[in-house]
């Protein structure tokens, strides 16, 4: 019976993302679109003082920020092909527990991830 569970968790996937995952490393949101009740948010805001940092980790990542006020979250992701699946696990929001898929691509030191409602642009900072 092993030996029939062991190939299956070889070709899972949904892998925790290693040292191998694109994602890895530090990053600065340069410009960013989101969609919430009805009402659009754009980044950069000229009315705004904001600035947005995160890193990513072997399988985590933390946020943190300055948009209206000082914000921070925390949790795990899956990479899995071009999609990964955050879950937030601490946030200033309150918005944790529900994974989030999130398309993203990695054009040099540009990370771009896109939602149903959103669409982000990071520069590699680290």
């Amino acid at each position: 019976m092993v030996l029939l569970i062991v190939p299956l968790l070889a070709f899972n996937p949904a892998q925790p993302a290693g040292p191998d995952s694109p994602l890895e490393g530090v990053w600065e949101l340069v410009s960013g679109e989101w969609e919430q009740d009805g009402a659009t948010t754009v980044f950069p805001n000229p009315e705004l003082d904001a600035k947005s940092v995160k890193c990513y980790t072997k399988g985590h990542f933390f946020v943190i920020g300055k948009w209206e006020e000082v914000y921070a979250l925390s949790g795990t992701y899956v990479v899995k092909e071009d999609v990964y699946t955050e879950t937030i696990e601490i946030s200033a929001f309150g918005n944790t527990g529900t994974p989030i898929d999130i398309k993203f691509k990695v054009e040099g030191d540009k990370l771009i991830l896109e939602a149903d409602w959103f669409h982000e642009v990071w520069k590699r900072i680290e």
